[in-house]
C-alpha cells in the first residue's frame, strides 16, 4: 500500500515539474525586418522572405499570402531596427490573425 502511495506521489510530482513552464516554452520566429511601423511601435517579420520580395510593398505580400509566418511585433523599440535585418523573436502567444500579432519577450539581431 505505501508502495503505491508513493508511486502516485512520485508521478504527480514528475506531471507538475513536466506542466511548469520556463523561458524556454516560448515560441520562437526567424524572420526578416519587412516593415517599420514607428507611430504604433512595431515591426513587421517575415519568416523566409526573398530578396527579391523586400521591395515588395507589405501590403500586396499580405494580400496575397505568399508567405506563411508573418508577424506584426510590438514590446520593442521599432527605431533600434531597419528593413531587411534578420531578426529571431520569442514570445508567448500569437493573435489569431493574418498576419500574427505578438508581443516580443526577446529579440535578437541575427548575422546576415
Amino acid at each position: 500500500m505505501h508502495k503505491k502511495k508513493a508511486l502516485l506521489i512520485c508521478l504527480c510530482l514528475f506531471f507538475l515539474t513536466a506542466c511548469s513552464s520556463s523561458k524556454s516554452d516560448y515560441e520562437t520566429l526567424t524572420g526578416v525586418v519587412k516593415e517599420i511601423d514607428v507611430e504604433n511601435k512595431k515591426i513587421l517579420v517575415i519568416s523566409g522572405l526573398k530578396k527579391e520580395d523586400l521591395q515588395e510593398d507589405y501590403k500586396v505580400l499580405i494580400e496575397l499570402k505568399k508567405y506563411k509566418e508573418v508577424l506584426w511585433v510590438s514590446g520593442i523599440d521599432p527605431s533600434k531596427f531597419t528593413i531587411g535585418e534578420k531578426v529571431e523573436i520569442s514570445y508567448n502567444s500569437i493573435e489569431d490573425s493574418y498576419p500574427g500579432q505578438v508581443t516580443a519577450k526577446n529579440i535578437t539581431k541575427l548575422d546576415h
